[in-house]
């Protein structure tokens, strides 16, 4: 993640059960599903994050135009989404990230409880995208929210509305958890992705990010 960065928040209304919730964008076909649909398992604690679909169903929407599916992923898609979260780090002018990614992910993604929830977007057989979230606390409002952590669709696949229906479907787990708002930040220098968050109805906050890293440091030599 860039250090300089635009934060923005979108409060996340109470779930209407009999209510369809329609996604779209720039033209693209609308896909139509109830968002009580996606809900969260009492199991999972905390973390709450992973919607609970039927046994052997992962499929959270059906895109037959794009000829894909927007789905929660399963172990055999590690490889496939580190390649994707390497990709993302390189558009972001981010640094290496680790070798071992995919193993790294396992845990988090499919222990229990899971510590981060992940949506895929699958075209064609292949992974085309996906969005990473984690719950987290607002100390202002004493409230819980959802921090989407990544959002990203390969370059040939943009345009198509993966975007949207990936940050639908994460306000839509954010509603059935209980969270009060979604999070989420975004390089200043990106002006297609903050174009694309505006027309959310999602508000900006301007701050700086740090990061600190907790490396292991040489032990200080001690002065005379």
């Amino acid at each position: 993640m860039e250090n300089n960065a635009a934060s923005a928040t979108s409060t996340v209304p109470p779930a209407d059960p009999d209510a369809a919730a329609t996604s779209s964008f720039e033209g693209q076909p609308s896909v139509q599903g109830h968002a009580s649909g996606v809900r969260t398992p009492s199991s999972t604690g905390r973390a709450g994050l992973l919607p609970a679909r039927p046994p052997g169903d992962r499929v959270l929407t059906r895109v037959p135009t794009a000829g894909g599916v927007l789905r929660a992923p399963v172990p055999d898609d590690l490889p496939a989404l580190a390649a994707l979260c390497a990709a993302h780090a390189l558009f972001e002018r981010s640094g290496p990230l680790p070798d071992d990614l995919a193993i790294r992910l396992g845990p988090a993604l499919f222990d229990e409880p899971a510590r981060l929830g992940c949506l895929v977007a699958e075209s064609d057989g292949r992974l085309v995208g996906y969005a990473t979230y984690t719950r987290d606390f607002s100390t202002w409002s004493a409230s819980e929210y959802v921090h989407l952590d990544c959002l990203f669709v390969g370059e040939p696949h943009r345009g198509a509305g993966w975007g949207r229906l990936l940050l639908d479907a994460v306000v839509a787990a954010a509603r059935a958890s209980g969270a009060t708002e979604v999070q989420w930040q975004t390089p200043r220098w990106n002006r297609d992705a903050v174009r694309f968050y505006d027309r959310t109805g999602a508000r900006r906050h301007s701050k700086t990010r740090y990061v600190l890293p907790l490396t292991a440091r040489a032990p200080q030599t001690p002065g005379p």
